[in-house]
């Protein structure tokens, strides 16, 4: 490591070893190293652009795609979605509008299947998404009526040259890239005066974190999670862009148990669990949510002890 993508340190310490990805995409291990400055984790080394593009499963994250075995398990995921999912979705529309205070346009950046982007319209804002996986533009418009580009973050000048945006969203972005500072500054060129930005990520040095050491569901995402911010981190990305009045609070209690059950089990995640037999994939589902369920009190625990391994943090940009 050179440079620390978060607050430009360059001082780092060893921090966790023989890392497994959770998808077993490979059979190599990771190491992650902790920013001196910050308290943020990062691979190291750090993956070429080659390697992380080639780590991803054709099926990440939720989308119909992880269901499309059986009519049992669409209906099994849609009522995930509804039950576990867009409670979230909708608790992040609140955050961002108490703090803006009006709506806009806004550009929601790995939008994935569209989901939280829907939420968003939904509201009242009109909203457009970019996602690097195939298909992206097409699902988007025909699920949701939502404009969408399918291009890496990092070639957003390319693809919306001179687009400007009241409000650009990165749930669960930032730790996928390489350069996250390089991230922001193309953000913020595409941001109006007085503009948001509004990002989530998992946290490094948090309670899960101390607590499943290198079973941490967050580690196991490498080599797809290249970094790991703290909440300092976070605070100093968006303060050094420029941006101000930067607030970070807990991401919801639900993300949190979520994030707990890939560090319990990742045999019993969505993107493990779905396309089994019907049966299997119900006994995962059930088992998951229970163990979800039952990390609930921790979650609170970690939120109000600010220790909290999911993570919001929002700025704005001067008028």
């Amino acid at each position: 490591m050179k440079a620390c993508g978060y607050c430009g340190g360059v001082s780092f310490r060893p921090l966790i070893s023989d890392v497994r990805d959770r998808l077993l995409q490979g059979d190599e291990t990771y190491s992650f190293v902790c920013c001196e400055g910050c308290g943020s984790s990062w691979l190291d080394p750090l993956p070429t652009p080659e390697k992380l593009a080639s780590s991803y499963p054709e099926l990440y994250g939720l989308g119909t795609g992880s269901a499309r075995k059986s009519a049992f398990a669409r209906i099994l995921q849609s009522m995930e979605l509804e039950l576990w999912f867009k409670p979230v979705y909708r608790r992040n529309v609140r955050t961002l509008s108490r703090y803006t205070g009006k709506r806009g346009e806004l550009l929601d950046i790995g939008c994935g299947s569209g989901y939280q982007s829907s939420c968003f319209k939904d509201a009242g804002y009109s909203v457009t998404g970019i996602d690097f996986a195939t298909g992206t533009a097409e699902m988007m418009r025909k699920r949701h009526g939502i404009e969408a580009f399918a291009c890496s973050v990092m070639d957003l000048d390319d693809v919306i040259p001179g687009r400007q945006y009241d409000v650009i969203t990165g749930f669960h972005v930032i730790e996928h890239t390489l350069t996250p500072d390089v991230l922001i500054k193309s953000i913020i060129s595409h941001l109006r005066p007085g503009g948001t930005v509004f990002l989530s990520a998992p946290l490094a040095g948090s309670l899960q974190a101390r607590l499943f050491g290198r079973n941490w569901g967050a580690y196991r995402e490498a080599p797809r999670h290249v970094s790991l911010p703290s909440r300092e981190g976070l605070t100093q990305l968006l303060a050094r862009a420029g941006l101000d009045d930067v607030q970070t609070k807990s991401d919801h209690i639900f993300y949190i148990a979520g994030g707990a059950l890939t560090s319990l089990s990742a045999a019993l995640t969505m993107t493990s669990s779905y396309g089994s037999s019907a049966v299997v994939t119900a006994v995962k589902r059930f088992l998951g949510a229970g163990l979800a369920v039952l990390y609930l009190p921790a979650a609170c625990v970690e939120t109000l002890g600010k220790h909290y391994s999911m993570g919001l943090v929002v700025g704005r940009q001067s008028a």
